[in-house]
């Protein structure tokens, strides 16, 4: 019995992740392939807790529609309250200014789910630098009773 509330457990642990693979996420990405990627475990808000890189890992026009693309790395799909993933174009300000957002319902399809989604920038942005972040509201909790959320930023520029 105790194997098994231990197994739950590590599921549980292990239950749901989020890779943003276009642009490319903030940091590494070992193997977005392989279920479970601790680099798609980003529980940390905003970004995961992980700094900005040194390099943007893409560039847009402003006025201009982005595809963006992302895997649920692991589902942890709720059947009574299906959570929600949200993609948005946030100003690098301090606090973040969020400029545009749209919303993604979460679905059972496969524990691993490619999701691609355009993103408006929009002809008003100004600032040079801009984050593109994923964040999934799995609408489930963890064993300590906190909801698993998740988090991926990309840095970008903007002309």
């Amino acid at each position: 019995m105790l194997n098994v509330v231990a197994l739950l457990g590590f599921l549980g642990v292990c239950s749901a992740h989020l890779c943003l693979l276009e642009p490319h996420q903030r940091g590494s990405l070992a193997d977005p392939l392989t279920a479970a990627n601790p680099d798609c475990h980003l529980r940390t808000a905003p970004c995961g807790g992980r700094n900005a890189d040194s390099k943007p890992s893409a560039s847009y026009q402003k006025g201009t529609k982005v595809a963006v693309v992302w895997q649920k790395n692991f589902s942890h799909y709720n059947s009574k309250h299906p959570g929600i993933m949200e993609v948005s174009l946030i100003r690098d300000t301090v606090p973040f200014e969020v400029v545009t957002t749209v919303k993604v319902n979460d679905d059972h399809f496969n524990k691993q789910q490619n999701y691609t989604r355009n993103l408006m920038i929009p002809d008003s942005y100004h600032g040079h630098h801009g984050i593109i972040q994923v964040v999934y509201k799995s609408n489930s909790l963890d064993a300590a009773g906190t909801l698993y959320t998740f988090y991926s930023c990309a840095d970008i520029t903007v002309t």
